[in-house]
């Protein structure tokens, strides 16, 4: 989760702050925010897929749903996605999802340890193989 925050406060800070915006770009903070909201939910990797995603998490029928689904269309359709006023209902869904995770990223457990170690034994494995 620390790594999607990250990336999706960066994105925020670097893409949405303003009165106009590259739309294209909401979908480089959409990603994370929802990435953040999969690892909360269901205590998993989140899917690559945008799509599923979004399924899982923005309710149909919803304002914020709507909008996105509409960048999705604009995006399939090749539209150019330059500088636009920026679409309200995403960014408020954005900067109050950044602020809530900032204040819960603390407490959400890790992996187990150990990893480390494993892929350093398999890494000596294959090496060794190799010779």
């Amino acid at each position: 989760m620390y790594h999607y925050l990250h990336m999706a406060k960066g994105n925020y800070r670097d893409y949405l702050k303003g009165d106009h915006v590259k739309i294209k770009k909401y979908f480089y903070v959409l990603r994370p925010v929802l990435a953040c909201e999969w690892i909360e939910r269901f205590h998993t990797m989140p899917p690559i897929e945008f799509s599923v995603l979004m399924e899982a998490l923005l309710p149909e029928g919803s304002l914020l749903r709507a909008a996105v689904d509409e960048l999705l269309v604009r995006k399939r359709a090749g539209d150019e996605m330059d500088y636009e006023p920026r679409i309200q209902p995403i960014n408020e869904f954005l900067e109050e999802r950044i602020s809530y995770h900032e204040q819960i990223v603390s407490e959400v457990e890790t992996a187990e340890g150990g990893q480390d170690q494993r892929l350093d034994e398999l890494f000596r494995t294959i090496v060794t193989l190799q010779e």
